[in-house]
């Protein structure tokens, strides 16, 4: 039992490295997709992708490997999630910052 659980952490983490790695190849290839645009926006949006990616992905594996562990990741992503809106109420001038910033890159 305790091996088919190690497999199933073990599998995920194999196929959210795979997808890691196809998710940074094609962020990579945006400055020939998008010949007209800045080098240096490219580089800040994929930069910037590559983070959310990598973050998206480690805490997928996190909340997997939990999960196949026996513990209830319901109450952690709740907790996530609040404590989340938390800190986007307290640091609204920051985010507002942040879009700004988007939206200056985008244009």
């Amino acid at each position: 039992m305790v091996a088919a659980r190690l497999l199933v952490v073990a599998l995920t983490v194999v196929l959210l490295v795979i997808a890691y790695r196809v998710v940074v190849g094609v962020i990579r290839r945006l400055p020939a997709l998008r010949p007209g645009v800045e080098v240096v926006r490219v580089r800040t949006l994929s930069s910037l992708l590559v983070s959310v990616a990598r973050w998206t992905l480690g805490f997928v594996i996190v909340v997997v490997a939990l999960r196949e562990l026996g513990v209830d990741v319901g109450a952690i992503v709740v907790s996530a999630g609040v404590l989340g809106i938390g800190i986007g109420l307290g640091a609204q001038s920051l985010i507002r910052d942040v879009i700004t910033g988007l939206f200056l890159v985008f244009v």
